[in-house]
């Protein structure tokens, strides 16, 4: 598999009311820079796509613009236009003779260069399937945000040596195809995010964690006592819990607790299974709660009194 890390500069129209419009679609900005590096077997490949792209609409570069990309008109004068440089950038990635995927930074790049496509009528179903970098590097680095700036990531990853200028889709593609390069395991980490983003989109979608404790504790009050047995974190966004406090008991001797995350609920079964030794060992589940399980947990907290604890 190679990866395609892309990154794009964009020129945009002075207010959202003077955006382009033509046969029902919009050109919310316009391309004018593409760049773009490819990753294998974890190393950056010497080669790299870049070229400008002359603008039809947007063509006089806001100031913020220039100042950011350090394209000028001067820069673009020249430059072919959208079609042919979107050809040339397809035969690249068909160059590479490999299953490819596109990587970026942020959700925006993919988004206008598909806008742009259908705008100019240009065929993009060859574009390859993509996937947003930032989050897995964030759960990766266990970042407790949802967003990092790439300049954080090239920090993190320790490529201090590398001084190109930001906001330069070659330099920003090239910059991200550094951080792709120490992401270990990159598909099962991609799987991974899909579900994230699948239980975002579905509450209630199931999406499970299990564990199984092989130590054999003395008895359910030192099992409890487990950081290992009482600690565990929520499958969506990391955040850590302890089920002590907030837990209730259910009919078949279950520890049963629920939280809440931001959009999303979280629901966790203790199990403390005896042993033939008078001991115990300890088997956890924690998913994506359902609305019925919310139902049982409100109920069983207000009979066995246990402080409503699930929102956080």
């Amino acid at each position: 598999m190679t990866y395609i890390v892309l990154d794009m500069e964009w020129s945009q129209p002075v207010t959202k009311e003077r955006s382009v419009k033509r046969g029902g679609h919009i050109l919310p900005v316009e391309i004018i820079q593409i760049g773009a590096y490819a990753v294998k077997d974890g190393k950056v490949l010497p080669t790299v796509f870049d070229e400008y792209v002359r603008p039809v609409y947007y063509t006089r570069l806001r100031p913020k613009i220039r100042r950011l990309t350090g394209i000028t008109q001067e820069m673009l004068k020249d430059a072919d236009d959208f079609e042919r440089v979107l050809m040339r950038f397809n035969r690249w990635i068909r160059s590479m003779n490999d299953d490819v995927m596109t990587v970026i930074w942020g959700n925006e790049d993919v988004q206008m260069l598909k806008a742009q496509c259908a705008f100019f009528g240009c065929d993009c179903s060859w574009l390859p399937e993509w996937f947003n970098l930032q989050p897995i590097v964030t759960r990766m680095y266990n970042i407790d945000r949802q967003q990092i700036t790439l300049s954080g990531a090239v920090e993190l990853i320790g490529a201090t040596d590398t001084e190109l200028r930001y906001h330069s889709a070659a330099n920003d593609a090239y910059y991200t195809a550094l951080v792709l390069s120490k992401v270990d395991d990159i598909s099962g980490r991609l799987e991974w995010q899909r579900k994230v983003e699948n239980a975002r989109r579905a509450p209630f979608r199931s999406l499970s964690v299990v564990y199984r404790g092989d130590k054999v504790y003395k008895n359910k009050s030192d099992a409890l006592r487990s950081g290992a047995v009482n600690s565990y974190s929520c499958p969506v966004c990391g955040r850590q819990y302890g089920i002590r406090g907030s837990a209730v008991k259910t009919d078949d001797g279950e520890l049963f607790a629920v939280r809440r995350c931001g959009g999303h609920s979280v629901e966790v079964r203790l199990r403390l299974i005896p042993t033939g030794t008078g001991g115990c060992t300890a088997q956890r589940t924690v998913s994506l709660c359902t609305e019925d399980s919310a139902k049982l947990y409100e109920r069983l907290a207000s009979e066995q009194g246990v402080g409503n604890k699930s929102r956080s």
